[in-house]
C-alpha cells in the first residue's frame, strides 16, 4: 500500500476537522480578497491553508507539501521528492462567499508526478470520498465506517438527454455552442472542482466540460 491504514484515518479527519472549521468560519464573518481576475481568497483559505500545510509537514516529514495559498511551498515541485502532497484547502471558494454548500476541502497525493490517492471533503454535507488504485474507491457519511463507492454509469444519453457538469463561466461562453451541437444538453453546475467530479463518477452526468484554462495540480490530484 501507498499508505498505512493508520495514515489513511488521520488524513480522513485531517481533512473533515478542517473541512468543520470551514463550515462553522462560513456562518461568521470573514474577509474577501482578490488574487486575480475572477479569482478570489477568503481568510479562512487562509488559515486552513496554514494548518492543512503544518499537519501534513507533520505527518510525512519526509514527503514535500503544496498548498494553494501558500505559493513559496511551489517550490517544493521542482525539488526532489518521491512523494508530493496537493492541498486546497477550500476548493469551490465563490460558493463558501455566497453561502452555498458545494464547497470541499481536497487533498491528492502524488508518487513519483503520478496521481494515486485523493480526498474530497464535503463539509455542509459532512461527507467524504477518497480512494486510489490500491485501495479501492470510499465515501463516508459523518462518523460512519468508510463504505466502499462503486462508480455508477450514467443513465443512457438520448437524443433529449444528456446531462453535463459546466461552470458558470464556462455556460456563459460556450454553453449555447454546446447545445447548438448536442440537442439533449442539459446544464448544471456546482462550485467545487472536485465535486463537480463526483457528479461524474457517481453517475449524476455524464460528462463534465471544462474549458477556461485554469486547471491547477490542487484542483486535479484530489
Amino acid at each position: 500500500m501507498t499508505l498505512s491504514t493508520d495514515q489513511i484515518d488521520k488524513i480522513r479527519w485531517i481533512v473533515s476537522h478542517c473541512g468543520q472549521q470551514a463550515r462553522q468560519m462560513a456562518e461568521q464573518q470573514f474577509q474577501v480578497f482578490e488574487k486575480g481576475v475572477d479569482d478570489y481568497v477568503t481568510t479562512v483559505d487562509r488559515l486552513l491553508d496554514e494548518q492543512l500545510l503544518a499537519a501534513f509537514t507533520a505527518l510525512f516529514v519526509e514527503d514535500g507539501v503544496i498548498t494553494e495559498e501558500n505559493t513559496q511551498s511551489r517550490a517544493v515541485f521542482q525539488q526532489d521528492y518521491r512523494r508530493l502532497w496537493m492541498i486546497d484547502p477550500v476548493d469551490g471558494t465563490d460558493d463558501f462567499i455566497h453561502g452555498r454548500a458545494h464547497y470541499s476541502v481536497m487533498v491528492g497525493l502524488l508518487e513519483a508526478y503520478q496521481p494515486v490517492m485523493g480526498w474530497i471533503y464535503a463539509p455542509v454535507f459532512d461527507r467524504l470520498y477518497y480512494g486510489g488504485a490500491e485501495t479501492g474507491l470510499f465515501q463516508v457519511e459523518g462518523s460512519a465506517a468508510p463504505l466502499p463507492l462503486v462508480p455508477t454509469r450514467p443513465p443512457a444519453i438520448t437524443d433529449s438527454h444528456c446531462p453535463i457538469i459546466i461552470g458558470d463561466k464556462d455556460r456563459r461562453r460556450y454553453g449555447e455552442a454546446i447545445a447548438q451541437r448536442i440537442s439533449g444538453a442539459q446544464f448544471s453546475s456546482i462550485g467545487s472542482f472536485g465535486l463537480k467530479v463526483m457528479e461524474v463518477v457517481c453517475g449524476q452526468a455524464g460528462l463534465y466540460v471544462y474549458l477556461n484554462g485554469r486547471v491547477k495540480l490542487w484542483d486535479t490530484t484530489g
